[in-house]
């Protein structure tokens, strides 16, 4: 080969390469790593859930609408909760499917631009549409102000679109509803617990989980694979810790594959970088990428329909203050203050399954906080000086029927071992320090 051509051949190479990078799309991420000082906003479900049964592949993806696109903004998490979980339960309740190349009704779909520019109204200054935001802040924020459609507030795909206010009328009409029809609140799970994920799943219970991902063996490897026409396991592979960030997406199901040595379980996400990255917008990765990147996992469990505003908070008249020692027993109608917390058992919220907690707003414009908790699982609302942890029993034994549901609640002081915290810090620890490199 003629020296020239030889030339000719690598320049037209490096060329197209570094026009092909430059070309490729850079999606925003949009999570911040928590600091040292972090504690969980929402309740923690307890690591050991006990025996359950569920089936080895749930899918729920026929009820998120089509994979959206947050385009350069860093709204990823307002576009897992509003736009994929929050519509998805929605939508299973309503009995609305979609293909993965349909296009989502407006109508009823919830808009992520509605939490993502409140939240960066209040806190920003100025405010930057492509800075990340705090996880805790959102979900705060999202149960009390609750949810607009895209068609009462479409998303801006504009860099700066989360300057856009929300319009009155539309404000004032989502807070009605949502006071009318609280938001359950999410139960934060162990980041690696697989079981956890599969009973929520097996539940019908979406999940909304916190990656810490790279420009390289997640992004671009999506848009690879779009390119490939092929699925996208999310594997690590030339993972590039220079380019990591926060990113949150939906988990929408899982499959259980028995191999010889053990089983393997896959997590389907849904994306929000459009339908040409990943599988159609989605992606799956395996439970060893759980421990590597993963920062955090909720569950999103479906409103209570027996549960409605007017029954919840009259507490006035059968509120106790908790004597001072650690453990509380509540009989189903009742309420106590444990530690500064007003906890309810609402009696119209108990099922064949389990109950419910709700927690008075402390502003009064806003709506309740409601927890859905399963019989004999145990959740912990942490608080800066101590943890509350909560059961709802249904009774043992031959007295079952007799005594009835309980809830117990039981104070736990600060600084007593608490390994879910631990493991979280160590992880985020892990994150900052890999990011500062």
């Amino acid at each position: 080969m003629r020296p020239w051509v030889f030339l000719f051949i690598i320049f037209t190479a490096s060329a197209f390469s570094a026009f092909a990078q430059e070309d490729l799309p850079q999606p925003g991420a949009g999570a911040l790593i928590p600091g040292p000082d972090w504690l969980p906003w929402a309740p923690v479900e307890e690591g050991d859930i006990g025996p359950f049964t569920a089936p080895d592949t749930v899918d729920l993806s026929p009820y998120f609408p089509p994979p959206g696109n947050q385009h350069r903004q860093y709204s990823c998490v307002a576009w897992a909760w509003a736009y994929g979980v929050q519509s998805a339960l929605d939508n299973a309740a309503d009995g609305r499917t979609y293909a993965r190349t349909d296009t989502a009704d407006r109508a009823y779909t919830y808009s992520p631009a509605y939490i993502f520019n409140e939240l960066k109204q209040l806190t920003d200054s100025p405010v930057v549409c492509t800075s990340g935001i705090d996880i805790n802040q959102q979900m705060a924020l999202a149960v009390s102000i609750g949810n607009c459609t895209l068609l009462e507030m479409p998303y801006d795909t504009d860099a700066d679109g989360c300057l856009n206010t929300v319009p009155g009328p539309v404000l004032s009409s989502v807070l009605g509803r949502v006071i009318a029809k609280p938001i359950a609140t999410p139960v934060m799970l162990g980041k690696t617990n697989s079981r956890q994920w599969i009973a929520h799943l097996a539940a019908g219970e979406p999940l909304m989980v916190l990656f810490n991902v790279d420009r390289t063996s997640f992004i671009a490897a999506g848009f690879a694979a779009f390119r490939e026409h092929r699925p996208f396991r999310w594997t690590g592979i030339g993972h590039d810790d220079s380019t990591m960030v926060g990113h949150a997406v939906a988990c929408t199901g899982y499959r259980i594959a028995h191999t010889p040595d053990r089983p393997d379980t896959v997590f389907t996400f849904l994306n929000s970088f459009g339908t040409q990255w990943g599988d159609t917008g989605y992606f799956t990765t395996g439970t060893d990428m759980l421990d590597q990147y993963c920062m955090a996992a909720l569950a999103f469990a479906p409103r209570s329909a027996a549960l409605d505003a007017t029954d919840e908070m009259d507490m006035a008249d059968n509120t106790q203050q908790a004597k001072p020692r650690n453990r509380t027993k509540l009989k189903p109608g009742r309420a106590a203050t444990v530690a500064g917390l007003s906890l309810h058992f609402p009696e119209q919220g108990i099922s064949d399954f389990g109950g419910a907690i709700v927690l008075p707003a402390q502003d009064t414009a806003k709506a309740p906080v409601f927890v859905p908790l399963p019989f004999d699982r145990t959740i912990t609302i942490y608080r800066r000086t101590q943890r509350i942890a909560v059961t709802i029993r249904n009774g043992h034994g031959p007295f079952r029927w007799f005594k009835g549901p309980r809830m117990l609640v039981k104070t736990v002081p600060k600084g007593a071992d608490d390994a879910f915290l631990e493991e979280q810090l160590k992880t985020f620890a892990r994150f900052r320090d890999q990011a500062s490199r």
